[in-house]
């Protein structure tokens, strides 16, 4: 579907353990499509040990458990090239994971 909407951002959420190996297969069928561009992030109950395999794998984000939401917004606008000054929310006001597809130019 990402391909077909042309979307600029993919989110993939991992509850149980599936990002070990499903969100690496997303990046690299994104690739095999010819949309390397399209930016993937993940969120869900992902460990912290795993951050870096999935960063290798092409993940561009991680949004753990507590993530706040306004930073994890701000980040996918970073990634999406926006010039975003940083948070100055707290990050203890609210939490969130950010998962979700967004559309090319809505937003």
């Amino acid at each position: 579907m990402a391909v077909e909407n042309d979307v600029d951002v993919v989110g993939a959420s991992s509850l149980a353990a599936g990002h070990r190996t499903l969100i690496p297969e997303m990046v690299e069928a994104l690739k095999e499509m010819g949309r390397a561009d399209i930016k993937v992030v993940a969120g869900g109950v992902i460990p912290p040990q795993d951050y870096a395999a999935l960063r290798a794998a092409g993940v561009q984000a991680i949004f753990g458990p507590g993530t706040n939401l306004a930073d994890a917004a701000d980040e996918v606008l970073r990634l999406l090239g926006h010039n975003r000054p940083p948070s100055t929310r707290r990050r203890s006001e609210a939490s969130a994971c950010v998962t979700g597809v967004g559309r090319r130019g809505t937003g």
